[in-house]
C-alpha cells in the first residue's frame, strides 16, 4: 500500500530526528563530554547562550550558593582567578543551582561580597545536571565554538597547580592556543554537595506521558504546533513529538521556546506561554528517558480534526 505524500513526508522527518538524536548521543560519548547548548537568566535579568560565546578563547562556569560557608569563602580566589585569565579571552560566569537558590539570593550574594560576576540562574538544575555538577565550588571549563568540556572539579590547592593536569594548566593552553589535552581533565571538588530532588524523583518513576507530559505540550505549545500552524510541525501524537525530541530538547534549553521568553521577574504578559521549572523538568527528563509512551490511555495529543477558521482572531471589519 503506497502511503499518502504528507504521511511519508512526516514519517521521513521522524527517521530523521530520530537519527540526529542517535547522533548526538555518540558525539557525547568522545573523550571531551559535550556540552550542549543552552541560555540562563543572570541575576540582572540579562541571557546569556553558550553558543554566543563562541568567540571566546573558553567560558568558565562556576558553582556558587549563598547558603554554602565555603562558596562565600572562595569568592577571592574565584575573583582572582578572573583577573588573571579575564584579558587572554577567557569569560567567568557563576551559576546557581541549588534547588533552594532564588533571585533574590543571587542578588544579595552579589552584593554583599561584590562578587561581580554574572551569576547564571539555573531554577530547573538542567544546565548543572548536564554539565554534571555536583558540588557547590565546582568549576567547568568549556570551549563554547567545540561545545565541549575541558575541565570539571575544584580550584587548584597546593602544588597541584603545578601539574599538568590542572585548572591552571587547562587555562594557560587555552589561552595561549595549545592543544595539549587528550581528554576532559577531572579534579576533586571540596564543597556543598548539591542535590537533584526532581532528577532523583524523575530517575526512580519516568514522568508519564499522558498524565504529566501530554497535558503540558497542550497547554503551552499545541495552539502553533498545529497541522497548518505557525509551529514548523503538528504536535499531534506521541510518535511525532518522540521523533521530534531532540529538536524540542534543544530549544527549550536555548530558551528559543516557548517565544515571547520575556523576564518574568521585570513585567509579565498574560498570554505569555511560561514553563515553570518543575515544567521544564518533566518535559526534558522524560526525553532523555527516551521519551516513552507508558501505559496510558488514549493519546490526549490525538484529537477529532475540526476545520480550521478562515479568520483566526475573528473576521475583520474591513478589509483594505
Amino acid at each position: 500500500m503506497t502511503l499518502p505524500a504528507r504521511k511519508l513526508i512526516r514519517l521521513i522527518l521522524i527517521i530523521s530526528a530520530g537519527f540526529l538524536l542517535q547522533f548526538n548521543s555518540i558525539v557525547a560519548l568522545g573523550k571531551f563530554p559535550r556540552a550542549d547548548n543552552f541560555a540562563l537568566l543572570d541575576q540582572q535579568g540579562r541571557q546569556h547562550e553558550l553558543r554566543k560565546y563562541g568567540d571566546s578563547e573558553a567560558l568558565v562556569l562556576i558553582s556558587v550558593a549563598s547558603a554554602c560557608e565555603s562558596s562565600i569563602e572562595n569568592l577571592p580566589e574565584y575573583q582572582l582567578l578572573r583577573t588573571m585569565w579575564e584579558r587572554q579571552g577567557i569569560e567567568f560566569l557563576g551559576i546557581a543551582a541549588a534547588p533552594d537558590e532564588s533571585l533574590e539570593s543571587a542578588r544579595l550574594l552579589d552584593e554583599l561580597y561584590h562578587f561581580d560576576l554574572p551569576i547564571l540562574l539555573d531554577s530547573s538544575q538542567l544546565v548543572a545536571e548536564g554539565l554534571g555538577i555536583e558540588k557547590i565550588g565546582e568549576i567547568v571549563v568549556l570551549d563554547p565554538g567545540k561545545q565541549q568540556m575541558l575541565y570539571r572539579g575544584g580550584l587548584d590547592v597546593g602544588s597541584q597547580a603545578d601539574r599538568s593536569e590542572s585548572l591552571a594548566a587547562v587555562l594557560n593552553d587555552v589561552a595561549q592556543g595549545i592543544d595539549h589535552q587528550a581528554e576532559m581533565v577531572s579534579a576533586p571538588t571540596a564543597g556543598c554537595t548539591l542535590s537533584f530532588p526532581q532528577k532523583e524523583l524523575h530517575l526512580a518513576t519516568v514522568p508519564d506521558y499522558v498524565g504529566e507530559v501530554a497535558p503540558i505540550l497542550n497547554a503551552k505549545c499545541v495552539s502553533c504546533h498545529v497541522e497548518g500552524g505557525i509551529g514548523p510541525f503538528p504536535m499531534d501524537s506521541h510518535q511525532m513529538v518522540q521523533g521530534w525530541s531532540s529538536m524540542i530538547k534543544e530549544v527549550l534549553m536555548s530558551r528559543r521556546m516557548p517565544p515571547a521568553q520575556v523576564d518574568p521577574h521585570v513585567n509579565h504578559f498574560s498570554n505569555a506561554r511560561y514553563l515553570s521549572a518543575a515544567e521544564l523538568q518533566t518535559l526534558l527528563h522524560w526525553i532523555d528517558a527516551g521519551a516513552p509512551r507508558g501505559e496510558g490511555g488514549h493519546d490526549p495529543l490525538i484529537r477529532r480534526l475540526e476545520p480550521r477558521p478562515v479568520w483566526e482572531l475573528g473576521e475583520p471589519d474591513y478589509i483594505v
